[in-house]
């Protein structure tokens, strides 16, 4: 990887990029401005890392976050960097969840950690609803019985909720199923996306 500057056998993060392009909030490719204010995720593997002390001999981090669309620098101040120290070592993939450091855009971002997530937990951590649209046209009762059958055999603590086709409306009507607590796991996700399309199933 020095000499050549890639990695020969591919790319480490190829393994884990549905969860990093599900979960990570921003896109490289979109130039707007990030404010302050905004809570951002990124995702990526740690590729540099320098420890400091901060002016109260507190120890913090500065370190490199390599995404599939870009470069985020991350500072993880003290009472971030103690709590997740263990997390923060060079080739982990991670999550971060934090703020900008000041008003940017996407070509110099760097972000202030507030919570580090490693990348095998994120989707307990992260997912809240599974939304699935159903295609436009006729949707019969049946289609909705047969995705409740196919979602009850992957149980877990996400909401399941339905975009339907509405009538003399140009926006689906949205139905969130109260009766089942779902899992997002990849096997789950792949299934869904093969019968009603990957445009249609997404995580929020």
């Amino acid at each position: 990887k020095e000499v050549l500057g890639l990695y020969v056998s591919g790319h480490p993060l190829l393994e884990h990029a549905e969860d990093l392009e599900e979960f990570t909030s921003i896109s490289f490719e979109v130039g707007h401005e990030l404010s302050k204010k905004d809570t951002v995720i990124v995702g990526g593997m740690i590729t540099r890392i320098v420890r400091r002390f901060d002016r109260r001999n507190r120890e913090m981090a500065f370190f490199d976050l390599d995404c599939l669309g870009g470069h985020v620098e991350i500072v993880a101040f003290s009472d971030c960097y103690k709590s997740y120290v263990n997390l923060i070592d060079e080739g982990n993939v991670i999550f971060v969840k934090g703020k900008p450091s000041e008003n940017t855009d996407y070509s110099d971002l760097k972000i202030i950690g507030e919570e580090i997530i490693p990348v095998d937990r994120v989707r307990n951590r992260l997912s809240q609803r599974l939304n699935i649209k159903f295609p436009a046209g006729e949707t019969e009762p049946e289609d909705v019985d047969e995705l409740m059958e196919i979602a009850k055999g992957y149980p877990g603590n996400c909401r399941l909720v339905f975009h339907l086709p509405n009538t003399g409306s140009p926006h689906p009507m949205k139905v969130m199923a109260h009766n089942i607590m779902i899992s997002t796991e990849s096997a789950f996700i792949k299934r869904l996306r093969g019968k009603y399309g990957k445009e249609n199933v997404w995580v929020e």
